[in-house]
């Protein structure tokens, strides 16, 4: 009986490579619809809690547990302003990931508006 062939060096360090555990938590976190919801209203203006709820339709305490899950991950940003907080997108390459998405989903009208947003916030 023949033994059982070695895997190979490059699978073996490919499974253990923390890189594609945070990657896989990042398109994990955009994969839920509210977040991903979440992110497109940040992409076009700063909202606060409230405002993110009211336009999603669910409870404040719904949106903040959100907003934890997408902060963890560096999506999102929250900043105090007197007993509101406000939320935004942490970088420029959040609102790509959400254009790339979109354009992939054959959805590029609507990455070229958010493009268009972008360019005026910026």
């Amino acid at each position: 009986m023949a033994p059982a062939p070695m895997p190979s060096t490059t699978t073996a360090q490919t499974s253990a490579d923390p890189i594609y555990g945070e990657l896989a938590a990042l398109f994990g976190a955009l994969a839920d619809p509210t977040r991903a919801h979440i992110v497109h209203l940040l992409l076009q203006h700063d909202l606060c809690t409230r405002d993110i709820a009211t336009q999603l339709g669910v409870t404040d305490s719904a949106v903040s547990q959100h907003l934890a899950v997408l902060r963890s991950l560096r999506l999102v940003r929250s900043t105090r302003a007197g007993k509101f907080i406000n939320h935004s997108l942490d970088d420029e390459h959040v609102s790509l990931l959400l254009r790339v998405g979109l354009t992939h989903l054959g959805h590029g009208d609507r990455a070229a508006q958010l493009e268009s947003l972008s360019e005026v916030s910026l």
